[in-house]
């Protein structure tokens, strides 16, 4: 027979024995009741919402570290996307927490309306609601909060200033309205600011960090979007009932209701098409389908049994994106009358503009795209990735008339880019590189002039020519927009005596895609300082007295837009830009550079056409493009005759027949004899 003490030293053992944490999946249905909604106080069950287990498994995938939920409304998007992996980190791992909210006032609404409902209603977490301070009984949260568990929220918003940010370290970062956190506050000189909340995870190492980011689908330009590209880029599908093949049906696979002649009709005829076989599918055929979903990544193929194929993706980065198809809880009526109210309103006003966001952002989760321009161009990765010219790397073609490199430097990293012009007018880039800016060993300005002397002997070796020998550059543009007084000592040094033809000289694009926002202004005559203009008032180059130095000025907006109109032109076509053979894999940063900043076209209501330049991210590559551009045509290469807002065949765009005719001005009536008589006698008499 046991003793007592065995008894009890039994007991402790029993309690000192740990438990490991359950996965998501257990835990969420274990522990969640829904607060809201058409299933209120109901416990969770994937059954009403099939494809949410997707979502659920991949949160239990440790190769994932960065998570993006993006959804249509009423889908859960808030409740699976922020709160859910929020408690499952706090409650279940005991971690802290770094909740970023659009603005500091959001928290306590946040908190109120989204996450207290959610551990209220399940009898475990509410064991972990605050005790004491903030978040407790009625209080309000504002900064932090730490459950009754231990674990420690710290609200971040994307309008503080950078010290609301720091000086908080987690391994777990929890997003929510992620399009605030796009472009950083005016106050900020840090990074945008979810990134600046991803830097409170430096302490950790990768493996043990993760980060959630929910939001709804605006713009190109805006989160979450602009977290897809670099991302597994996945998508939902579900086997069609009538051919088997896994399908994603989108918008122009939801039919019908165009045809109805009123609202009531329209939501009794619409229905969804299979991609595939064209059949019709109705609600119960989707919802069943969508019990043998499967999220398909970027590269991988799946077949009519459901087997997938392809590598996996080489990213820790995972695009969640759930579609009407996907959502069982509306129905084809229930879009079918948005997409009908929406298309009673006239075209080219203010409301029906915000009726096609309204579709976009709210209906389809998708990006809004306003009716585009003739003449805005659209650069792919794709289309970058073909335009090869059958050069290798540092050759220049036999045909060649200038070689030019553009340069830019920042803090840590310096880029570079060599462009050459042929005779026939095509324009080939044959190089184009980084290298490192010893910042960590000097200041700024000696790691920067450093950095630049250790490409000397790089660009005096010049580039090989086919058929004949070395070329060197025949002039080299150094930006020193970012930092001047290195760019100017660097090019006092490399070149022998300072002139309008030296061979290195300082440059400094100005525009609207510049830092300063002002719109490039060639002086009209020179002087004493402005010693050079362009025939076409492209650029301009100055004596800086105090510096002693060339300095040439450039219009940076039209440069860039020249170069990536170049980038779009036939390969063939005089004015086209083309790269050195390289695999697709070597683009992608070179792409992303380019494409990051874009002119855009906006039709404003009341107000007609607005362009505006709009910076997505970084940029290095396409200055140093436009620098080399510029520099080719300050050589004599006569850049195509279009305007920025005409299509690459030269034809008006809407935004050119948009503009407002100018009306010459009547010349003046002559005077009468006698008087032209009595005004030359005023002359005289002066």
């Amino acid at each position: 027979m046991a003793t007592v003490i065995e008894h009890e030293f039994a007991a402790a053992l029993r309690r000192a024995k740990s438990t490991p944490p359950r996965t998501f999946r257990q835990w969420i249905q274990e522990e969640l009741i829904i607060p809201d909604g058409p299933a209120e106080k109901k416990r969770f069950k994937i059954d009403r919402q099939p494809a949410i287990g997707l979502w659920i498994d991949a949160v239990d995938d440790p190769q994932w570290q960065e998570m993006i939920f993006t959804a249509v409304t009423q889908y859960g998007k808030t409740l699976f996307g922020f709160v859910c992996p929020l408690l499952y980190h706090a409650t279940e791992l005991g971690q802290k927490i770094g909740v970023g909210v659009p603005f500091g006032d959001m928290a306590n609404d946040k908190y109120q309306a989204d996450i207290k409902p959610t551990m209220q209603m399940s009898p475990n977490l509410r064991r972990h609601l605050p005790v004491r301070g903030p978040g407790s009984a009625d209080g309000t949260v504002r900064g932090s909060l730490q459950l009754a568990s231990g674990s420690l929220w710290k609200f971040m918003s994307a309008g503080a200033d950078d010290a609301g940010k720091a000086g908080f370290t987690c391994p777990t970062i929890v997003v929510t309205e992620a399009a605030k956190f796009s472009q950083a506050g005016a106050s900020s000189v840090e990074s945008d600011p979810l990134r600046q909340l991803y830097a409170r995870q430096r302490s950790y190492q990768s493996h043990r960090r993760r980060s959630y980011v929910e939001g709804t689908l605006t713009i190109e330009s805006e989160l979450p979007w602009t977290l897809h590209d670099a991302s597994s880029r996945s998508k939902i599908v579900s086997p069609c009932p009538h051919c088997c093949e896994f399908i994603a049906p989108e918008r122009e696979h939801f039919v019908g209701w165009k045809e109805a002649h009123s609202e009531v009709a329209a939501t009794k005829a619409a229905h969804w098409v299979c991609p595939k076989c064209g059949k019709k599918i109705t609600e119960s055929q989707r919802h069943r389908s969508l019990f043998d979903a499967v999220l398909l990544h970027a590269g991988q193929k799946i077949d009519r049994k459901g087997r997938v194929t392809g590598p996996p993706p080489e990213t820790t980065r995972l695009w969640y994106h759930a579609t009407p198809w996907v959502n069982c809880l509306l129905e084809a009526q229930d879009i079918a009358r948005d997409e009908y109210l929406a298309a009673q309103i006239p075209e080219d006003t203010e409301e029906r503009t915000n009726a096609d966001k309204q579709l976009a952002q709210f209906t389809w989760s998708m990006i809004y795209r306003p009716p585009k321009v003739d003449g805005e161009i659209t650069i792919t990765r794709e289309g970058i990735a073909a335009r090869t010219n059958g050069l290798a790397k540092g050759r220049l073609p036999s045909d060649v008339q200038f070689v030019t490199i553009g340069m830019d430097t920042g803090h840590r990293t310096a880029w570079y880019l060599v462009l050459a012009s042929c005779a026939d007018g095509r324009l080939k880039i044959i190089d184009y590189g980084s290298f490192d800016v010893p910042s960590h060993q000097a200041r700024p300005k000696e790691a920067i002039v450093a950095a630049l002397g250790g490409q000397v002997p790089y660009l005096e070796a010049g580039f090989s020519v086919e058929g004949g020998d070395a070329l060197r550059a025949h002039s080299v543009w150094v930006d020193c927009s970012d930092n001047q007084e290195a760019t100017w000592e660097f090019t006092r040094g490399v070149n022998p005596r300072q002139s309008l033809n030296q061979w290195v000289i300082a440059a400094r694009g100005r525009g609207e895609s510049q830092m300063d926002r002002r719109r490039f202004t060639c002086p009209s005559r020179k002087n004493n300082t402005v010693r050079q203009i362009a025939d076409d008032k492209l650029w301009y180059v100055q004596w800086i007295k105090a510096a002693r130095i060339f300095e040439v000025s450039w219009d940076a907006d039209k440069v860039k837009w020249l170069a990536q109109h170049g980038l779009c032109l036939p390969v063939e076509s005089p004015a086209s830009i083309t790269l050195f053979e390289q695999p697709e894999k070597a683009m992608r940063t070179f792409t992303r550079h380019i494409r990051n900043e874009k002119l855009l076209h906006e039709f404003v209501p009341g107000k007609g056409w607005k362009s505006y330049w709009w910076r997505t991210g970084a940029n290095h590559y396409l200055d140093c493009l436009a620098m080399a551009y510029a520099a080719q045509c300050r050589l004599g290469y006569q850049p195509p005759a279009v305007r920025m807002h005409r299509n690459p065949d030269g034809s008006p765009s809407a935004v050119d027949q948009a503009a407002a005719p100018t009306t010459p001005k009547k010349k003046p009536a002559k005077l009468p004899a006698d008087k032209r008589k009595k005004v030359s006698s005023w002359f005289r008499s002066v």
